[in-house]
């Protein structure tokens, strides 16, 4: 699946073949749920924070209650020391309905530091 081999080079750094699946994805998909989640992770690891919330919103709009992109976007505003909006996010991405530990951590932690 090219979403999970996507996933693999985000998290490795591997920003080349990121970018060359980003492109099938895009042209086997066109501007879905799983593209715009990916771009925006992929971007949000890059450090492009404008262009990857503008992203990760796309996913939102496409799927509310899509919890890696809920994650995503608690993860920008957290970034930003924005400790109330990444509390709503990841609260959302913990009652998503999957068990994700980091949901469930980061969601205790920005309400600690609420």
């Amino acid at each position: 699946m090219l979403g999970n081999d996507a996933m693999s080079f985000i998290r490795a750094k591997k920003w080349k073949q990121t970018e060359s699946l980003l492109k099938q994805i895009s042209k086997n998909s066109g501007e879905s749920l799983e593209y715009f989640y990916l771009k925006g992770a992929y971007l949000y690891s890059r450090g492009n924070f404008p262009e990857e919330k503008k992203n990760i919103g796309k996913a939102l709009e496409i799927n509310p209650v899509h919890d890696p992109s809920n994650y995503v976007i608690g993860m920008i505003y957290t970034k930003y020391r924005n400790y109330d909006s990444a509390s709503e996010f990841f609260g959302r991405a913990a009652n998503a309905g999957t068990y994700n530990p980091f949901y469930r951590m980061n969601f205790a932690t920005t309400l600690f530091l609420k």
